[in-house]
This record gives structure tokens, sequence and C-alpha cells, in this order.
């Protein structure tokens, strides 16, 4: 059934507060439009398909019960995205994070948790967009919005979580002048999660040496004083310029600054070869200062030629209190001052010729670490790492059905330090995806894919590192990246507004794992990570939503099935299963009633042991808007504690960990929101970026 998409086109003004521009007259809130309203009414289908996705025009009913862009992607559930309530993040069919595009300009998550729902056109779903403002993203969302002449908007949020202890409270401004836009946004918070709680049991038996040795380990943690503030603030200049504004400077402010936590961790320890016992505590106290630059000139010209290049110089400060205490050993004291140093560079260019869309970037970004330790045997040391990476993507569209990308993403890391010779490792990821319409109401992609992952700093780093008296650990510079193959395949159907669904499969195949192997050093236990076995992966997932009640109510159901194999040193096999529903129903304008459950999630592994891992959450919320006011109430009301056992048994190594922690339980949280700017916004139909079949082109 036609759904009737209303496009509103106002003229709102309101009182003047104290951070507006000179330049603007006040008059009333953005909620009372004291001009008269002029209205477009469009027939046309809530979701119609666009070039590289699908375009999703938001109810009237949506808009009205939504405070912000955020809370409308969640009503709204998009079809070939999933919602995951728990850390309240999209990922598309594939398993892909979401990147978020406002108007093809990059924008964070808190940029759209900012975006007024009154402000929306529509909401694109785009995958491997051959559009070069989008950076060869694999998965976007590009919200069309419409933009202010002059003027804009400032929200102010406060939110306040019971049982977990945690406050804060933020600011977000963005005000325009025809081409020159200014943002803000700063948050301060306070947090105290007191009594997360870790047990862990692990038995090592080394049967490699000529007399078996077995150490029981019992240790237990918990969060001693979690206690701390943190400042964050980012101020954004954009400046568009050239014909029809289609390119853009862009300077960006970044700040953090965060107490850390305080955490104890006490310990114990039985070895049979000395038939000796040992207890150990570790006390952890740090801070960390993050400031950043980074500036992003972009040319986009009309004829398809597009050239950019960003810059950005980033740096770290952190202060860290170390103490240790043992049977075995004195008191050890250690107080780490650490500085990082953070410089990036990258260009990137496309072409559009006869309906070959070309896009390549390459980019440098390096760390520099400088650390000096008081009460440790080593006063400096110094480390740096490189990343290096050159990206293609080749689009073509066969007809208007059938697209088809060539990925190519390769890189090189590097890695040094004082008594480590710098190490070189090139990695790769080269992907192929197409994409079929067979209709206007469906969609079919297959996407294969071959990578290898460039291992982490702690797997490559040779420093052995101690963990209680006899326990070491190590990296290995030997050590080969693991490579994997994948293959997905996905249907998605969008018959009418009132249902979706898609279907995806996946075969993942990894080989040479990074484990871990145990073995002597030194008279101690090592552990260092080696290359071992392999790893293959199926699994089916279904997600979908329905909409009853006149759209009043939008259920979304999914499951997901899945069967693992792996081999060598660390060998399961098992099935896992889980399932969820979400439920969001809107009983009057401006209320917003949602439910989201999970069921649990157990795994089962045969051979040389097995694990378990129970996680089940029933997040419940509620949300009203008033005017220029949001009021919402969420938790999760049943989970005490975040429950999560684990016990594996390998040839030689067993372990068994329980947590309990309130970071992951029950929890009550209160949140308020108020918005309050003027201005004269753009016409959307003659204006930048107004109308959605500027941006993408409706097939």
């Amino acid at each position: 059934m036609n759904t009737i998409t209303k496009y509103t086109i106002a003229i709102a003004v309101s009182l003047c507060s104290a951070t507006t521009v000179a330049y603007a007259e006040p008059a009333d809130s953005m909620a009372q439009d004291v001009n008269e309203l002029k209205e477009v009414v469009v027939e046309g289908r809530r979701v119609e398909q666009i070039k590289d996705g699908i375009n999703i025009r938001p109810t009237k009913l949506e808009k009205d019960a939504s405070f912000s862009c955020w809370n409308l992607l969640e009503i709204m559930q998009p079809p070939t995205l999933k919602f995951d309530p728990r850390d309240k993040s999209f990922k598309d069919h594939f398993d892909n994070p979401v990147t978020y595009f406002i108007n093809r300009e990059p924008a964070s998550k808190e940029e759209v948790d900012n975006l007024p729902a009154s402000l929306i056109i529509s909401v694109q779903v785009l995958q491997h967009p051959s559009d070069p403002m989008f950076q060869g993203t694999a998965s976007v969302v590009n919200i069309v919005a419409k933009e202010y002449d002059y003027g804009g908007y400032t929200i102010l949020s406060a939110q306040e979580r019971f049982i977990q202890k945690d406050v804060f409270g933020s600011v977000f401004s963005k005000y325009q002048r025809k081409n020159w836009i200014l943002q803000f946004q700063g948050t301060v918070g306070y947090n105290d999660v007191d009594g997360s709680i870790t047990n862990n049991h692990s038995v090592y038996n080394f049967v490699q040496t000529a007399i078996p040795v077995e150490i029981i380990r019992n240790s237990y943690s918990k969060t001693l004083d979690h206690k701390y503030t943190f400042l964050l603030g980012t101020l954004r200049s954009t400046l568009r310029f050239g014909e029809g504004e289609r390119n853009r400077f862009v300077v960006t402010l970044r700040g953090k600054h965060d107490d850390g936590p305080k955490t104890l961790s006490e310990g114990s320890a039985d070895y049979s070869l000395t038939g000796e016992h040992s207890t150990t505590i570790n006390n952890n106290d740090g801070k960390s200062t993050v400031p950043s630059i980074g500036m992003s000139l972009v040319f986009n010209t009309a004829d398809g030629k597009y050239f950019s290049i960003d810059a950005g110089l980033g740096g770290s400060f952190n202060n860290n209190e170390f103490r240790y205490i043992s049977d075995f050993t004195p008191e050890i004291a250690t107080y780490v001052k650490e500085k990082v140093f953070m410089p990036s560079l990258g260009f990137s260019f496309s072409r559009s010729v006869k309906g070959n869309e070309i896009y390549a970037g390459l980019s440098n970004s390096m760390s520099r670490t400088s650390a000096d330790y008081s009460g440790a045997t080593v006063d400096k040391t110094h480390s740096t790492l490189g990343k290096n990476r050159f990206y293609i993507q080749y689009s073509r569209s066969i007809n208007d059905k059938l697209n088809f990308s060539l990925i190519t993403d390769n890189g090189l890391l590097y890695y040094g330090s004082e008594g480590f010779k710098t190490r070189y490792y090139y990695y790769y990821d080269q992907a192929a995806y197409i994409q079929w319409l067979p209709n206007s109401k469906s969609s079919a992609s297959l996407m294969g894919r071959i990578s290898n992952d460039a291992p982490d700093i702690a797997q490559i780093n040779s420093a052995v590192r101690k963990t209680d008296e006899l326990l070491e650990i190590s990296g290995n510079p030997e050590i080969s990246p693991a490579i994997t193959s994948n293959i997905q395949a996905s249907y998605s159907l969008y018959p009418n507004s009132k249902f979706n669904l898609s279907a995806t499969l996946q075969w993942k195949h990894v080989d040479g794992l990074v484990t871990t192997d145990y073995m002597y050093h030194d008279g101690s236990v090592l552990s260092r990570y080696v290359n071992s076995g392999s790893q293959n992966l199926y699994s089916l997932n279904l997600f979908g939503s329905l909409r009853l009640l006149d759209n009043k109510l939008i259920v979304s159901p999914g499951f997901n099935v899945s069967h693992a194999h792996r081999g060598g040193l660390s060998y399961f096999d098992f099935w896992t299963a889980g399932a969820s529903l979400s439920a969001n129903y809107i009983p009057m304008s401006g209320m917003v009633l949602s439910a989201m459950v999970f069921s649990p999630n157990p795994k089962h592994i045969r051979g040389y042991g097995y694990c378990y891992e129970h996680q089940w959450n029933c997040i419940l919320s509620a949300s009203y808007k008033y005017r220029n006011w949001n009021f919402s109430v969420r938790s999760d009301p049943f989970a005490k504690y975040r429950h999560k056992t684990l016990i594996e048994k390998s040839i030689n190594h067993y372990s068994r960990t329980e947590e309990l922690s309130k970071m992951g339980g029950r929890y009550v949280e209160v949140s308020v929101r108020f918005q309050f700017g003027y201005g004269k916004k753009m016409d959307m139909e003659e204006d930048y970026l107004g109308r959605p079949e500027q941006v993408t082109g409706v097939l």
C-alpha cells in the first residue's frame, strides 16, 4: 500500500540565546512555526530502490515520535540492517559496521544522535556505493536532511544511570551561514561502577618436559574504585565552495581527558614442581589525555572528478601507577609516564569514465611512543608503529538490474623498538561484490573475499612480560598472518511498506590461526603466540520487520545459527543458535514504547573440552517527545549480573572463568533532552542536496 510522504518547507525562528550568531533575528521556538507553511505532497512507496541501495522515507508518525535521527533509525528498523540495542549499533547483512553520512558528508554516531528528526527527508542504505563522496565504504547510511540558509540549533542532554551509577551531560550546537557551518559538541561524565568481579581457575600441565609440572592458578579481580570523570570535546568548521558548493574544507579539533578507573586483582598459585604456594596483589590506576587536530580538503566536480587530501596530528599523554605484591618478591611500585605522537596523511581520487567508476586512496599513519618508568629496571623505552594503506574500488553498472564492484585493500605494517629489529608485515583484503535487482521489491547480493590480518603488537613484540612469579608471556616476531577466505550471499525482500525480510548465508575458512602455546623458558613457564591449525564457520542469519496496527507497531524478529570447527592446539567443534525479538509501539503522537529480548546463546564443544556461554537480555524503554523536550527511561530489569562461564581444555591447559559484572547487568537509565534554535531553512526542492534523487538517483 502506498504511503503519503509530506515535504514540509518551513521558515522557523526561535528565542535568541547567548550562543546564537549576531546576524540572525530571534523569533519563536523551532516547534512553533510563525510563517505560513507550504506543503508538497508526493505519492510514493516508503521503500524504493536507488543506485547502490534503497531509499526509505519515514512516516509522519515515526518522525513525530522521534527526537533525533538516531531515535528515528531505531523505530524505523531499516531493511537490510541489523540493530543491536546493547550498544545501539547497526550492521549490514554481511556484518560490516555502518558508516554514517549526512548529505554525503562524513558524520559520527554522536552527530546522527544530535540531528533533529524534524529535519530528516529520507534515509539511504547503500552497499559499496560508487559515489566517491562515500570514500569507498562497504556499508553506508546516508541521511538526507534539510539544512539552514542561516541559523541552526542546540541540543542539551542529561542522563543518569542507576544501580550502575553513572551520569553525563552534553551540549551539541550546529549553526550555518550559507556555505559555512560551525559545529561543537562537549560531554562530561562521571562513572562509579563498583563490584565487578572476575573469578579464574586455571590448570597448566606441561607434558613437554622430562618432569610433568602442574600449576594451579586461581585469581580474583574486581573494580576497586571505578569512580572517574571524563571530558570530551569536538569543534568542527566546514566551508563549502566552488560550483554548486560541491567542494569543502573541514577543520576538526578534538580532545578527551579520562581520570581512569582503579582496579584490584588478587591471585594465588600452587606449583607441583616446588610444592610452594604464592599469593599476589595488583593495583592499577591510570589517567589519559588525548588531543588531536584534523584537516580535510575535498574537490568534487560536476563531471565526476574527485580528489581529497586528509591530514591529522594526534597525541596521547598517559599516566599509570602499578603496584605488585608477591610472596616471592618484595613490593614493586612502577610509575609509567607515556607520550604518544600520531601523525597521519592520506590522498584519494576518483574518475568516472563511460559508466566505469574508479576510486583509489593512499594513506599513512604512524604512532611513536615514548615511555618513562620509575621503580622499574628499564627507565625509558621508545617504539614505532606504522601503517601504510593503498585502496582501489572499481564499480560498474551492467544495466539497471546488475552492479558489481572489485575491491583491493593493501597495507604494510611495521613495528620496531629498543632491542627489537624493525619488522614489516604485508596484509591485504581482496573482494568482489555483485548486486542483482530482480525487481523493484527485492535485491540479492554475493560477496567473495580473501584476506590476511596483520598481527597486533602484543602478538609480535618479543619482549617477555611476567604475569606472576613463574608464568611469562611473549609475542613471536616469526608468526605469519592468518589467511581468511569468506563467501557470503544475501537476499532481501521488501514487497510493501508493511513487511521486509533478509536472509544471509556465510562460509568462512581461516588458515594458519594464531593461538597460544606453552613451554619452559629460563626456569619459568612461557606462553607464546604460534601459528596452528585452521577453522571453518558456516552460518545462517534471518532478520526482518513487520508493521501492524496501522504502522503503530513495528515488530523485528531475528534468528541465527552457526557451526564452527577448529583444529590444532585449540581444537573445538560446536553449534551456536540465537534469536532476538524487538518491538516498537507508538500508542499516541510523540510516545514510543520499546522492548528487545535476546535468547540464551549456548555453545557446546566436543573434543578436548567444552565451553558454555550464557547471556540473556531483556531491554525495555519508553520515551515521550513534547514540543522541544524529550524524556526517556531505559532498563534491563532482570539481569543482575552478566554471567559468562568459559571452560576450555586443550592438551596442556585447562581454564574456567566466571564473570559477574554490573557493567553488563541490571540498570535503570533516565534521560532528558532539550532543543532550541532559530533560522531560515533551505528550500529542499531548489537548494543544496535537497532532493534524494540528487544524491544517488532513483532507479
